[in-house]
């Protein structure tokens, strides 16, 4: 349900308890509205980190270097040619490959794009999408399923969603500091190399950091004259 349909919905409860158990019931109303839009919002809300495979499919990019704080600044173009194209299964994706508080955010590469889940060697591409996307220079990869740690997180708004990002890393930081998570998932430090961002619909996106096959990942030309 839409976030200010159930703030609604939730008014209209504070009013009826208010009607019928009067002050009581109101300031109950009033307290359990104030706590749905925290949780919404996700200030009152943890982030969980567990395993899952990340699922392979066909990826359409475009490369970045710069700050991570500004790459948001491309994904309305995204937005569009999901729109334009209709592209309903379809989701947006971006590729880090820098962590944000031990890098030069000046120099913060990554890749961002569109993203389509498929077995690639049975899938017929979308020609009116792919010359389009040519001509706007994206890039055209495969990428393979993944054995991965997997968080998600629901937002509301730009805030909600940079909050979800914010405890997503730092939720990440201790955790691979965390021996008992570490044997729990069966998984070490230095396994962190790149971090998937997918943005499943308008306010749902899914973390991914793959644990190995790190170098079909590596999109970003930068990264390619490193090796």
């Amino acid at each position: 349900m839409n976030f200010y349909i159930r703030l609604i919905v939730l008014l209209g409860v504070t009013i009826f308890l208010g009607y019928n158990m009067g002050l009581t019931g109101f300031l109950l109303g009033i307290g359990i509205t104030i706590y749905k839009v925290l949780n919404s919002i996700g200030l009152i809300r943890s982030i969980n980190i567990s395993k899952l495979s990340f699922t392979g499919g066909l990826i359409y990019y475009k490369e970045y270097t710069g700050s991570y704080k500004k790459i948001g600044q491309n994904f309305e173009d995204l937005y569009n040619i999901i729109k334009k194209f209709k592209l309903s299964d379809y989701c947006i994706i971006g590729i880090y490959y820098d962590k944000p508080n031990e890098s030069n955010e000046n120099n913060q590469k990554a890749v961002y794009g569109i993203y389509k889940k498929v077995n690639v060697k049975n899938f017929k591409p979308n020609e009116d999408l792919e010359k389009y996307l040519t001509e706007e220079k994206f890039i055209k990869a495969e990428l393979s399923n993944t054995n991965s740690l997997y968080a998600s997180w629901e937002y509301i708004n730009m805030f909600s969603m940079i909050l979800g990002i914010t405890k997503f890393y730092q939720t990440l930081d201790k955790s691979l500091k965390d021996e008992h998570f570490k044997k729990q998932y069966r998984v070490k430090e230095d396994q962190y190399k790149v971090c998937i961002e997918l943005y499943d619909s308008e306010n749902s996106m899914s973390f991914f950091i793959p644990l190995i096959n790190h170098e079909q990942f590596m999109l970003h030309k930068d990264l390619k004259k490193d090796k």
